[in-house]
């Protein structure tokens, strides 16, 4: 059985939404006080705010997920992370596997991981400007307070995802990153993939866990969710990390990398030719050795289709309730 995760999605979401404009001011301070006094601080300051704003990218607007789209890592934006980046001298970062309008999340091997099972995470990487700065620090307290229930309780199936770290990141700003374990894909990707809709037996399936894990966080945690939707769900990951995937998409982003500084140099050249001076000569010289490097690319295979997984992971359920 995969059970379904009533937690944070890999690809969006914030955990609660304000209810007035501008940016309030609140410091985030680990290992002060506990989880539960931290949680029932931020409920009370909800409603202060100040007079200060700050601006913010407007990346719901026209970003399309283009990794190499420069203008997503601006200040307030993502974090730029290239596959092979080392975070907080423990992650190494290999592949995105998602994103949304506050946060990138990121696959990363764990340096420090006791075993092989525990191996892989997911790194949610937050935006840096202040209001996704405030909301990554109203999120982590709660986190904590689930995983510290966890601990207590030792129910078992949880049926909500863990926080296993959190740290912070500098790009363009101040990034909030957190550490959680691994999941799978999301439901909101299998509804689009299925338009018709699920089988019944996966989606009461999925219901019972979503309610068992709601349950625990409600009943335990004294948490109230307040926004359940597909998107905001997980499923647990039901196979091996396929490394040979990992390589072949690394070597994509490199690829891409180069076309896309190629075309911009390139851009650049036309656009400006006026105004370079003498450094015209330096961007003819720097767009040939581009070309030469493109020129050079090997021939890649493609990658896999996530449709395809999507009916896989369908056929895999029918074939285990039979």
């Amino acid at each position: 059985p995969i059970p379904c995760v009533p937690w944070q999605s890999q690809t969006s979401g914030q955990y609660q939404r304000r209810v007035h404009g501008g940016a309030r001011r609140q410091k985030f301070r680990a290992n002060v006080k506990s989880t539960a006094e931290k949680a029932q601080d931020i409920a009370r300051k909800n409603v202060e705010w100040s007079d200060e704003e700050e601006s913010s990218s407007d990346s719901e607007e026209w970003y399309s997920g283009d990794e190499h789209d420069q203008r997503a890592y601006q200040k307030g934006g993502y974090l730029k992370v290239i596959p092979g980046t080392t975070l907080n001298g423990r992650y190494q970062v290999q592949k995105r596997i998602g994103w949304g309008h506050f946060a990138m999340v990121f696959l990363a091997i764990d340096k420090k991981a006791k075993d092989d099972k525990n191996k892989y995470v997911a790194l949610k990487i937050q935006k840096s400007s202040l209001d996704y700065q405030e909301a990554a620090e109203e999120e982590i307290p709660f986190l904590e307070k689930v995983r510290e229930k966890a601990d207590e309780t030792g129910r078992d199936p949880l049926n909500v995802v863990k926080l296993l770290d959190s740290f912070v990141a500098y790009g363009e700003g101040k990034h909030y990153v957190m550490v959680f374990e691994l999941m799978g894909m999301c439901p909101s990707e299998l509804l689009q993939d299925f338009s018709e809709g699920l089988p019944i037996a996966l989606v009461k399936h999925m219901m019972r866990q979503l309610l068992n894990g709601l349950d625990f966080i409600h009943t335990e945690a004294g948490i109230i969710h307040m926004d359940i939707k597909a998107r905001k769900c997980s499923l647990l990951k039901t196979g091996a990390v396929d490394e040979a995937e990992i390589k072949l998409r690394k070597k994509h982003y490199a690829q891409r990398a180069d076309r896309k500084a190629l075309r911009d140099a390139k851009k650049k050249l036309e656009k400006d030719a006026s105004k370079l001076g003498k450094t015209k000569k330096a961007s003819q010289r720097k767009i040939k050795r581009l070309n030469a490097k493109v020129d050079e690319h090997e021939e890649l295979g493609d990658l896999p289709d996530e449709a395809q997984a999507s009916l896989h992971f369908v056929e895999k359920f029918i074939q285990n309730v039979r």
